[in-house]
């Protein structure tokens, strides 16, 4: 029986990285970050039109317009300073029970992500780019 554990272990050991790491569920988006150029505009949209709440207990810290979708979802809009992008979409965040398990993950997987920190909220976060650019 020893030897057999023993061969498990030695065989786990040669596996990749990526192979060993688990990726740890994504349980919905965080925040959508948009470009607007016009936010009085896009205010009157998101509280008027679709109703969400504007500042709320989910934006707090958040410098720029945020509006609450749910307890654990946000909107933020970013004020465009020249000419708009071709893509108005300025980020997308994920969640994630286990925010150093998913960076081990993406590592292992040669993803890139940035250093863990928390923001103003005490939430943690790290950045990372899609292959296209996106954050």
């Amino acid at each position: 029986m020893i030897r057999v554990i023993l061969s498990l272990i030695v065989c786990s050991a040669r596996l990749p990285l990526a192979a060993q790491e688990q990726r740890p569920p994504i349980t919905g988006i965080a925040h959508v970050r948009l470009y607007s150029t016009d936010l009085y505009k896009s205010r009157e949209f998101y509280t008027h039109v679709l109703g969400l709440a504007h500042g709320t207990a989910g934006c707090i810290a958040v410098t720029r317009p945020c509006f609450t979708v749910n307890d654990h979802q946000q909107i933020e809009l970013v004020q465009v300073t020249a000419g708009a992008p071709e893509n108005l979409l300025a980020e997308v965040a994920f969640a994630t029970p286990d925010i150093e398990q998913m960076h081990r993950y993406l590592l292992a997987h040669k993803a890139n992500p940035g250093t863990v920190t928390k923001d103003r909220n005490g939430v943690q976060h790290f950045e990372l780019r899609d292959p296209e650019g996106n954050p």
